[in-house]
């Protein structure tokens, strides 16, 4: 009735089912030729083990929720960059980085870019679960702080607010460039996240 109080017993539980999971992917990739293959290791939403006293997935768009884990590995052959990156990425960077490992053009979408290319500003939208149907409320990260939106029924985006962190960010810009440089990147991936929803609209009636 209150998973609060088994709290260290479900995160047990769930580390378990992590090492359970850390296994599986051993026996997967014992049976690929490592030397010529890129694997790509992520998840499809985070999960909030009580960072703000809930327990899952697809229920807020707090940060527990909406972080993921991303692991790129790639053959030696193709002398990419290695290590750790704190940077902020998403979904849609998935792609672009590995056609940027294979040499070739990315067009698949306005909204990623290349992992190992420039390091230009960087948001990250997300949207919270609609059951099937476009989802309504989104997020938009940023280095600085997270925007929040809803999806009007024009397909076009409206803010509804923002984390303390964005404000903040907004607040203690010294002029007018220094807010821009913030703006900029959001108004950018807000634009082409409208475009791009408006022609899946189309392709799927």
């Amino acid at each position: 009735a209150n998973l609060a109080l088994d709290r260290g017993a479900v995160i047990n539980r769930y580390r378990n089912t992590l090492g359970e999971l850390d296994a599986w992917l051993k026996a997967l990739l014992q049976q690929f030729d490592l030397s010529s293959t890129i694997v790509v290791i992520t998840g499809d939403h985070g999960e909030e083990m009580f960072e703000t006293g809930r327990l899952g997935h697809a229920s807020t768009l707090d940060a527990p929720q909406i972080r993921t884990p991303l692991a790129i590995c790639a053959p030696a052959a193709l002398a990419v960059a290695t290590g750790e990156s704190a940077l902020l990425s998403s979904h849609a960077d998935i792609f672009p980085t590995v056609f940027h490992m294979l040499g070739l053009e990315h067009r698949l979408s306005a909204m990623g870019r290349s992992l190992l290319g420039e390091q230009s500003p960087k948001v990250a939208l997300v949207a919270k679960q609609n059951h099937g149907k476009t989802p309504l409320q989104w997020a938009a990260v940023t280095p600085a702080g997270t925007l929040y939106l809803t999806l009007g029924s024009d397909g076009s985006f409206a803010a509804t607010g923002g984390d303390t962190a964005l404000a903040a960010a907004w607040a203690g810009a010294p002029d007018a460039a220094a807010a821009a440089r913030h703006e900029g990147p959001l108004i950018a991936t807000v634009l082409a996240a409208e475009r791009e929803l408006r022609l899946a609209r189309r392709l799927n009636r």
